[in-house]
């Protein structure tokens, strides 16, 4: 029996070094606030139109982003670049954008828990070179039946957030030290990414209300006028 309860308690003590002890330092931080992968820079645009986020979602970045929602009554817009980050932060992002029915834009790369943000969007445009990334999350390092139910319940968060069963599959399946970027034809065959139902449509904002700046949101989102703005610089202006 004594030899018995050792191996035990030897077991637990591997599985607490090998999962927690990499951990020691993101969790002191978190302790006192902080957050070792940093916080995404939140800046709101001088029209007040659009929110651009830019960086790690970290600890507390949601509370500051919904802050930042209810201040500014004009926004339509959120822009996004981030390459890592907290999933209940962005869960709680993804909500407050949903909820408020603000389009979004990758306007760089948006990767790990980014993508649940962008997919909350009522419109949703790529910008070029500005791809969506996914792979599986990882749960410490030796404990695979933890790790498969963290990704069992990754998958059906990524159902709700839009994905088809075959993207969410091919997402976990993207083990964390990789990442899979879906290319545009699986997006758009998706409905993740808004296209126009022709080649050469742009969708122009609806009402009599519409601003100048509604218009020039709508053209730099359309791959057509990204394409003439790169060959003649200051078309989107004038038009």
């Amino acid at each position: 029996a004594p030899c018995t309860v050792g191996l035990v308690v030897a077991g637990v003590a591997t599985m607490a070094a090998v999962n927690v002890g990499p951990r020691l330092l993101e969790l002191a931080a978190a302790l006192i606030g902080r957050d070792v992968r940093g916080a995404v820079s939140a800046q709101v645009s001088a029209d007040g139109r659009r929110l651009h986020l830019k960086g790690p979602l970290g600890l507390g970045d949601a509370a500051r982003v919904q802050a930042l929602l209810a201040a500014s009554p004009q926004l339509r817009l959120v822009a996004l670049q981030s390459v890592e980050g907290r999933l209940d932060e962005a869960l709680r992002i993804a909500q407050a954008v949903r909820q408020r029915g603000l389009a979004t834009r990758a306007t760089g790369a948006c990767s790990e828990a980014c993508p649940f943000v962008f997919l909350a969007g009522t419109q949703r445009h790529l910008l070029p070179g500005a791809p969506l990334g996914f792979h599986r999350l990882s749960a410490g390092g030796f404990n695979p039946p933890y790790q498969g139910l963290v990704n069992r319940e990754l998958r059906h968060r990524l159902l709700r957030a839009g994905l088809t069963p075959h993207l969410a599959t091919k997402a976990v399946a993207t083990p964390p030290s990789a990442m899979w970027f879906p290319d545009g034809d699986e997006l758009s065959a998706a409905g993740l990414v808004s296209v126009p139902e022709r080649p050469l449509d742009v969708d122009l904002p609806a009402g009599p209300g519409a601003a100048r700046a509604d218009y020039a949101e709508a053209l730099s989102a359309s791959p057509l006028w990204q394409q003439l703005e790169r060959r003649f610089p200051g078309v989107q202006a004038e038009a």
